[in-house]
């Protein structure tokens, strides 16, 4: 049930007066968020003042401490996930022992059993590995290109 079907019903008893209050009361909040939507995209669009140009040691020292926080974030994220695969295989392990218990005598079936935990073991290895390649190389060292040098160098003058 809306509101003014409930004042035409006459449940709810609201004089005129109020209702112009509320009134006025919605459309200056409405017309204030407008006025500050407006605004803030005005001062969105100004050119911020210049700032304070800050020395190229800070700047370096700022660099350095960034890079290392990413250096570390991104060691934590490979030991985490080095964890979390090494614990996913031991589930894996353990689930596949249990498989293996009751068919332990079938000759064919140990043969097959030991076929795919080798394969697992190997899929492992690799994801494992895989990782810490990609880490390395996220962390070394960035090597710029050596610069080409001219095919004929000019003449050197001795005086």
């Amino acid at each position: 049930m809306t509101i003014s079907r409930l004042i035409s019903m006459r449940w709810v008893r609201i004089s005129p007066a109020s209702i112009k209050a509320t009134r006025f009361i919605v459309l200056t909040l409405a017309g204030a968020m407008a006025l500050g939507s407006v605004g803030s995209a005005w001062a969105w669009q100004q050119k911020p003042a210049t700032q304070p140009s800050q020395s190229t040691a800070a700047n370096t020292a700022a660099n350095d401490a960034s890079e290392r926080y990413k250096q570390a974030v991104k060691q934590q994220q490979l030991n985490d996930q080095l964890q979390k695969n090494h614990l996913e295989n031991q589930l894996q392990q353990h689930s596949q022992n249990t498989a293996l218990a009751p068919s332990a005598k079938n000759p064919l079936l140990r043969q097959q059993f030991d076929d795919a935990d080798r394969a697992r073991e190997q899929r492992y290895r690799a994801g494992q590995q895989d990782l810490l390649d990609r880490y390395k190389n996220a962390v070394a060292p960035r090597v710029a290109p050596p610069l080409p040098q001219p095919a004929n160098p000019p003449p050197v003058q001795e005086q």
